[in-house]
């Protein structure tokens, strides 16, 4: 058997299976996340089929075209991993929202006993002007930064209002 072939057999069952597991995925963040208060829904069905479909364009091609072994397998490589990638993002994008457990938005799920803190509410006015309106700055226990963009300044507006009721701001 062509060791092309064994790549292209490969490749597409990886890409099935991370196609697959969104359906599991979608239940584990769920039930981690608990009840929505508000959504953010935002729908890239369209994008991630797309790019599914363009990973496993590349994966036939690497399989059509001579290519040695070595850029074959990296080139199947990043299908799956740009497979991988927006798949998790896209399998929850329609899931954004504030949940009672976590926030989800633009592909990160963030529970809200891992928040230590908003750093651009401490600045003072001027300050704080200087950033988007419509994006919250949030730092974790783990002491990494995570900005969640939000569509426009009214729905961080009503995101922050729900943590200041919530008592995580």
């Amino acid at each position: 058997m062509n060791v092309k072939l064994i790549y292209l057999i490969a490749s597409y069952v990886a890409m099935a299976g991370i196609f697959l597991s969104i359906p599991f995925r979608r239940k584990a963040v769920r039930a981690a996340a608990g009840d929505q208060l508000f959504s953010l829904a935002r729908n890239n069905v369209t994008k991630t089929v797309l790019i599914n479909l363009l990973a496993a364009f590349l994966v036939y091609t690497v399989y059509r075209l001579d290519y040695n072994l070595f850029v074959s397998a990296v080139l199947c490589g990043a299908a799956i991993a740009g497979s991988f990638i927006i798949t998790k993002d896209g399998g929850i994008s329609n899931m954004d929202g504030v949940y009672k457990n976590a926030i989800i938005c633009n592909g990160l799920v963030l529970p809200y006993e891992q928040i230590e803190d908003f750093p651009v509410f401490k600045l003072s006015k001027e300050d704080q002007a200087l950033y988007a309106k419509n994006a919250l700055i949030i730092t974790t226990k783990k002491k990494t930064k995570h900005e969640l963009i939000f569509k426009d300044e009214e729905t961080c507006s009503k995101v922050v209002e729900l943590f200041k009721e919530m008592k995580i701001l």
